[in-house]
């Protein structure tokens, strides 16, 4: 009974905090009723081209917490000319290989139908349907594009490193 009680009280407790709360007249309050992010402050963002140099980006941007805007730096790694369809498709998957996730429409419904299908087919079917992966890069792509990233990264890139 006592135990009963107490969440009775208790429950009472955060009824009336929320009425006030409920109460108070929010329009006045930095941003409400105003689009996201509208009433903080803002601060200029540095913007580059490319890359920056690793123990550069570190010491100014990574140690320091402030924001970089990388604009168009995709451009400059291996995946942006590498990842096409045609690569993907001429890599060897093992037969086992795990299935990736795919969603059958592209706009937002948590009703539709998910399905697993080899990444191979994905690749095949993609542009053609609304089907959209909703699973991890696969191994074999991540494991291979992976040295190449860190080769780069650390800016060392062996000479008997083949590519695929």
């Amino acid at each position: 009974m006592e135990t009963c009680l107490t969440f009775i009280l208790s429950s009472l407790a955060v009824i009336v905090v929320v009425r006030e709360l409920s109460a108070e007249d929010l329009t006045d309050l930095p941003g409400h009723l105003k689009p996201f992010g509208y009433g903080r402050p803002t601060f200029p963002v540095d913007e580059i081209d490319k890359f920056p140099n690793p123990k550069y980006f570190f010491d100014n941007y990574v140690k320091t917490l402030k924001p970089l805007k990388m604009k168009g730096a995709a451009k400059f790694s291996a995946g942006f000319k590498k990842w096409t369809d045609d690569y993907f498709l001429s890599l060897e998957y093992a037969p086992d290989a795990k299935k990736i996730t795919v969603e059958t429409e592209k706009k937002e419904n948590r009703k539709q139908p998910i399905t697993e299908m080899a990444f191979k087919d994905f690749v095949k079917v993609y542009n053609s349907t609304e089907y959209y992966m909703v699973d991890m890069v696969p191994e074999v792509i991540r494991l291979a594009d992976t040295c190449i990233f860190l080769f780069l990264l650390v800016g060392y890139m062996p000479q008997n490193f083949l590519f695929q």
